[in-house]
């Protein structure tokens, strides 16, 4: 038996019971390109299986996409709003009441994602923080392209994006919690990305991942970038997932809606 690896001969350090609490702000501008960019894929594959005109197509996602852009960042301004709240956080930056409410459905994965776009608890470190995100100073409008939110316009949509086989969810914005997808970091290597856990390891799962790949928007003129902003002496605790590529994006939703395989495998997308 080895004892080296049980442990014994070192010292185990504890946890302190102090928590702070560390917030970070969202890149929002690369967060609208992201859900700009994969609404746009998979709306043009869908339609595309209609064998609708290819100036039908474009004109209606110019139209429509926008509309779902801005009621998700209604959404996450809702629940970063009662989040912050919580914790007594960036009052400035929350002035407005929310206009989302919770009977406004969006795509299914990214209302996932905005659900757990909330503050969590971290573990396994000596000094244990709690993980706030929340929108940079500065913000109009709940981050929206538009002053007034276009629910009549996105609800007109919304039968079609059923019709297209686009699952819809809800977001429940008085739930403050949510989990480390989006504390992913990453790193660029030539035209292909890595996610780089800034937490330990437990702090991540494979649907941590799925989540973080839905908002993985770039090109080799425009690489991924962070969905928050980290400090420059952020520490990184490997990698979980290698070579992602253009249209990992596109093929997660697609995935989390549950179209068929080869919907879903590389090359058609």
């Amino acid at each position: 038996m080895d004892f080296k690896e049980m442990g014994v001969g070192y010292r185990r350090v504890g946890a302190s019971n102090k928590v702070t609490v560390k917030s970070f702000d969202i890149n929002v501008t690369y967060l609208r390109t992201a859900i700009t960019d994969v609404m746009t894929r998979v709306l043009t594959i869908r339609y595309s299986l209609n064998h609708m005109r290819e100036s039908v197509i474009n004109e209606e996602i110019t139209t429509y996409v926008p509309h779902i852009v801005n009621m998700c960042m209604s959404a996450l301004y809702a629940k970063l709003h009662n989040t912050n709240k919580t914790y007594g956080l960036h009052a400035t930056r929350y002035t407005t009441d929310p206009s989302y409410t919770k009977d406004i459905e969006l795509p299914l994965p990214l209302a996932l994602a905005i659900q757990e776009f909330g503050s969590f608890r971290t573990h396994s470190l000596q000094e244990n923080k709690i993980m706030v995100p929340t929108y940079p100073e500065g913000t109009q409008f709940e981050e929206r392209s538009v002053v007034d939110l276009p629910i009549a316009e996105y609800l007109a949509y919304v039968p079609t994006l059923l019709q297209l086989g686009i699952q819809m969810k809800s977001v429940d914005a008085e739930i403050g919690k949510g989990s480390a997808w989006w504390t992913y970091k990453v790193e660029v290597i030539l035209s292909t990305t890595d996610f780089l856990c800034t937490l330990p390891r437990s702090h991540y799962s494979d649907m941590s991942a799925l989540l973080r790949m839905l908002f993985l928007s770039g090109s080799e003129e425009s690489h991924p970038e962070d969905v928050v902003t980290f400090a420059d002496n952020t520490t990184t605790y490997g990698t979980l997932v290698h070579r992602l590529t253009t249209g990992f994006n596109s093929r997660t939703i697609l995935a989390l809606i549950h179209s068929p395989s080869e919907e879903c495998s590389f090359g058609s997308v």
